[in-house]
């Protein structure tokens, strides 16, 4: 008679696992990768930050294209590595990390850009309260800007799996984040509420949360273009009569 654990085991490890439990055993399997990649995008969102706390709002979000975009780069490769089987070490990581930079920064130059034209109007806004017609282009940024960080979500790990650059890059991220909406709505709004939590019970503990949000989305995504893979390879096949 099998145990609990054994049971539990086998769950884990069976091909039609929940995604989050795969997610948990993949990260507790390669906890100190996963801890040092945290600490590495901690740091490189420290530039960005200062930045904002400066005042140079407008500007922030170009340092982190030049920080944080080639650091998440690495570990959205980390993570589909991880997800896929490969090994991984910290070698390779570094090797995406420059081998990719100015493929990250062009890729990271779009939520950028958005990004910034968001905060500006915004700040236009704030500073003419009764130009009320500014409210028409901020909800048109801020749903141009929605798109973006959706598309992006899935932009990094398809980069890095698929080898797609510029346009046709941005195409298929958004089809396979609107393919399976439901999913990927449901683990942001899981790692948004771990980290409402993590924010009550203990701030500090918040960087632990990204590279799991790597993992789960590199999951998520790798699932999607299989699926995706499938059904074309499946539509492309010839009818024959029986």
């Amino acid at each position: 008679m099998k145990t609990m654990r054994v049971q539990f085991a086998e769950t884990l490890n069976a091909p039609d696992a929940p995604l989050l439990l795969r997610v948990a055993k993949l990260v507790w399997d390669h906890l100190p990768l996963c801890l040092g990649a945290d600490l590495a995008l901690c740091l490189a969102a420290v530039p960005a930050v200062a930045v904002w706390l400066l005042g140079l709002s407008l500007l922030a979000p170009w340092v982190a294209a030049l920080t944080l975009g080639p650091v998440w780069m690495a570990t959205s490769a980390l993570a589909l590595s991880l997800v896929t089987g490969e090994s991984v070490t910290w070698r390779s990581w570094c090797k995406v990390l420059t081998g990719q930079w100015r493929a990250t920064v062009s890729l990271s130059a779009v939520p950028a850009l958005v990004a910034t034209i968001f905060i500006g109007t915004w700040q236009i806004l704030v500073a003419h309260p009764h130009l009320t017609w500014l409210y028409l282009p901020l909800f048109a940024d801020g749903c141009a800007a929605t798109f973006v960080v959706l598309a992006s979500l899935s932009a990094f790990s398809v980069s890095t799996s698929r080898g797609l650059r510029g346009w046709t890059l941005w195409k298929v991220s958004l089809a396979v984040t609107t393919l399976r909406p439901g999913k990927m709505l449901g683990t942001l709004a899981l790692f948004l509420g771990l980290g409402v939590l993590l924010t009550i019970c203990n701030a500090g503990l918040l960087p632990v949360l990204f590279a799991p949000l790597a993992v789960c989305l590199a999951a998520l995504t790798n699932q999607t273009c299989a699926g995706l893979m499938e059904h074309e390879k499946r539509a492309s096949e010839p009818v024959t009569d029986r």
